[in-house]
């Protein structure tokens, strides 16, 4: 509702061995509902801000490009969320 704060838990929060701190819902790829585009565009502002004040932070939507045999993780890390192909990079480049 409008006006209504609502919490945002993101589904996980890694510590990397260099110290980063990542946070990242895992939503299918497909997914363009306005509940998954609020979380996405709300993660990504959040993480602008943060790392503006010297936070060591990354994250967004991550979801699995793969098949049924194999799982091929991409990330969407842009601050306007779309489920175009393009908006999405592989997650090895960021880990």
């Amino acid at each position: 509702m409008e006006g209504e704060k609502n919490n945002f838990y993101p589904d996980y929060i890694i510590k990397f061995l260099d110290g980063r701190i990542g946070l990242f819902e895992a939503k299918d790829k497909n997914d363009n509902s306005a509940e998954t585009k609020a979380k996405a565009e709300r993660l990504q502002s959040y993480l602008a801000d943060r790392v503006s004040k010297g936070d060591n932070l990354i994250g967004g939507i991550v979801a699995n490009f793969g098949d049924d045999d194999n799982i091929y993780i991409k990330i969407n890390r842009k601050p306007e969320y779309k489920t175009d192909p393009t908006d999405w990079e592989d997650l090895d480049g960021l880990i």
